[in-house]
């Protein structure tokens, strides 16, 4: 008797590979790149913007213009005697022509553990006056801000980087129901939301 085998031989080391520890091992790693690349992240979205500023000597006029937003804005802000925080109270006078908007702010007032802040404001458009205020903590959270500049000449260009992170940690436990190894393999966050060039005078 010739006997008919249609099926197709198997191989039992493959059906059970998804189970067997080479197959959890592979299932761990691409979990694990996977979660690398969510808590480990990249952004390079920059506004880009131009600057430029006149120096005098108890204030400093400067226009801003943002590229991405095809915003214009005007600054006044205290010039090298207004620097001193003793001597002025306020941080700059910025003008928004296209919003037709005026804006005054103060600068940050210690209050025991708080900061505060104002911001004295006029819409033209809608001929109103309103003001807002900001209370905030003196310490810096995990968040940094920081910057890179060249100068050439009156020329200055610059990028802005900012970065948030949070360390690994291990963790465990030793008779009790809870895990008895943990890791948290921390986060970080690369962004660079500014490039921009400005020239001063």
């Amino acid at each position: 008797d010739h006997s008919d085998h249609s099926g197709t031989a198997t191989d039992p080391n493959l059906e059970n590979s998804q189970g067997s520890p080479r197959g959890e091992f592979w299932d761990d790693l691409q979990r694990f790149s996977e979660e690398i690349s969510e808590r480990y992240t990249f952004e390079y979205r920059p506004e880009y913007r131009v600057k430029i500023r006149k120096a005098f000597e108890r204030f400093t006029l400067g226009a801003n213009y943002e590229l991405n937003l095809k915003r214009l804005e005007f600054t006044i802000k205290p010039g090298r005697r207004g620097r001193d925080k003793h001597r002025t109270w306020w941080q700059q006078i910025l003008v928004t022509p296209e919003q037709k908007d005026i804006r005054f702010y103060t600068n940050r007032m210690d209050i025991g553990p708080l900061c505060l802040q104002v911001v004295l404001g006029h819409d033209f458009q809608v001929n109103r006056t309103g003001m807002r205020w900001r209370v905030s903590m003196p310490w810096d959270s995990t968040f940094k801000k920081q910057q890179w500049k060249t100068k050439h000449g009156p020329l200055e260009t610059g990028l802005y980087w900012d970065l948030t992170q949070t360390a690994p940690r291990l963790e465990g436990a030793v008779g009790t129901e809870t895990d008895p190894f943990d890791v948290d393999i921390g986060k970080v966050h690369f962004s660079v939301p500014r490039v921009q060039a400005a020239l001063r005078f």
